[in-house]
């Protein structure tokens, strides 16, 4: 059976097989870090096990948000003509809220991805967190 075509499916032809040499080293570095017996609790933490779900998607939320709300209030005071406005801190706010906010997003990222392989694994590697 062969998958949908989707943004990722270039990712799948062999000119892309290179990302496997480079995703490979990184992935057994995870592994080590994700070893037992303490990594393996630490794993499923940041799977989001005792939660039943997984926290990858819920966490990479807040960065996005906060990013994509810095964008609003800088345009917001590009375009107001007055000097001392509160929409440029605001956006340096939302700029480090979602800086704080990334870390936890790539950590639990990673714990997703140290699991996958082949077209999974080049997706996970490209894909920023």
């Amino acid at each position: 059976m062969r998958q949908v075509w989707t943004i990722s499916s270039p990712l799948q032809r062999q000119q892309f097989d290179w990302l496997d040499t480079l995703a490979e080293p990184l992935q057994q570095v995870a592994h080590q870090l994700f070893a037992p017996p303490a990594g393996n609790t630490t794993k499923n933490i940041l799977n989001g096990v005792p939660l039943r779900h997984r926290l990858h998607p819920a966490v990479v939320i807040v960065p996005m948000g906060a990013w994509t709300m810095a964008l609003l209030f800088d345009t917001l005071d590009a375009l107001d003509p007055y000097y001392d406005n509160p929409h440029g801190r605001t956006a340096d706010l939302c700029i480090t809220a979602g800086l704080l906010a990334a870390a936890p997003a790539a950590a639990t990222g990673l714990a997703d991805w140290v699991d996958t392989y082949e077209h999974p694994r080049r997706v996970g590697w490209r894909t920023p967190c």
